[in-house]
């Protein structure tokens, strides 16, 4: 009976369709994990863009606040200079 060809066949059958439900099952692990893993991304993509723009922001602001300076710089006496008068 062992060596019935179709109980041999019937055997192999079962076989390959076990190994089906297990790729099934694996398929639905990955695709489910593909897709929490594209939410995240696309939530990370979403937060990248705000931070570029608030840095765009800061990088702006800190650009007016050193223009707003610039003036103030050029009329006060250099520290070095100061720091040798009162040697002196």
């Amino acid at each position: 009976m062992a060596d019935d060809p179709l109980h041999l066949l019937d055997k192999r059958i079962k076989d390959l369709l076990a190994v089906i439900r297990k790729l099934d099952g694996e398929n639905v692990r990955l695709r489910r994990k593909l897709k929490e893993v594209e939410g995240t991304l696309a939530k990370q993509e979403l937060d990248v863009s705000r931070w570029e723009g608030e840095r765009d922001l800061v990088r702006a602001r800190i650009q007016g606040v050193l223009s707003d300076l610039e003036p103030v710089g050029s009329l006060t006496p250099n520290r070095f200079e100061v720091l040798r008068e009162n040697r002196s």
